[in-house]
């Protein structure tokens, strides 16, 4: 009995010390995600600085025509005629194909297929599909692959981002970006068009 006793008192110390450990990793994890999007985040804001002073602007490859899709609800990202942003439960080639360009090591665009606009922010900041260019204010930029990504808008909040969130109402907008708003983010899916 004095053995079960040990035994006993021995296991409740080695799952606290488990328990302990995996609080600590878990720290340790949301850390060095914090580190890795304020270096995302200075390397951004060097290349928006470089991009300023460069005589010509930085060049951009077509990567692919994708649809955008929220991973939760399973709609998709449409642009309508008149440049209003929205879920539509269906696919629709024409209000949601986009074409996706890349600059710059992770920083992409999005450029609608059917208005020709890219998809960005307002200057007052409001998600907007009405730029007639890849400037800074339609850079995106990601974390995680693109079957399940968390899309940020690279210029939200006077240039330190802001991730796109679907609000109630069923309408988008941009969030901040630190690590609460990460993590509250929402989750997109983000995949090629098969071209017939």
């Amino acid at each position: 009995s004095q053995n079960l006793g040990e035994l006993n008192s021995i296991a409740k110390s080695m799952g606290q010390m488990m328990t302990d450990q995996n609080e600590l990793l878990e720290s340790v994890n949301e850390k060095s995600e914090t580190i890795l999007d304020k270096s995302k985040l200075v390397t951004r804001k060097a290349h928006t600085l470089i991009q300023r002073k460069a005589w010509s602007p930085a060049k951009k490859e077509f990567h692919a025509y994708v649809f955008i899709q929220h991973v939760e609800s399973g709609n998709y990202l449409a642009v309508s005629k008149d440049g209003s942003i929205g879920l539509v439960d269906r696919f629709h080639p024409d209000a949601c194909t986009f074409g996706m360009w890349q600059r710059q090591g992770s920083i992409f665009g999005l450029k609608h297929r059917y208005t020709k606009y890219w998809l960005g922010q307002t200057l007052l900041g409001y998600l907007s599909c009405t730029g007639s260019s890849f400037g800074n204010r339609e850079e995106w930029d990601s974390s995680g692959d693109w079957e399940r990504v968390k899309l940020l808008c690279a210029s939200a909040n006077w240039g330190v981002g802001g991730y796109m969130v679907l609000q109630k109402g069923n309408t988008l907008a941009l969030c901040g970006s630190g690590p609460e708003e990460k993590k509250a983010a929402d989750i997109w899916c983000l995949k090629e068009l098969e071209e017939s």
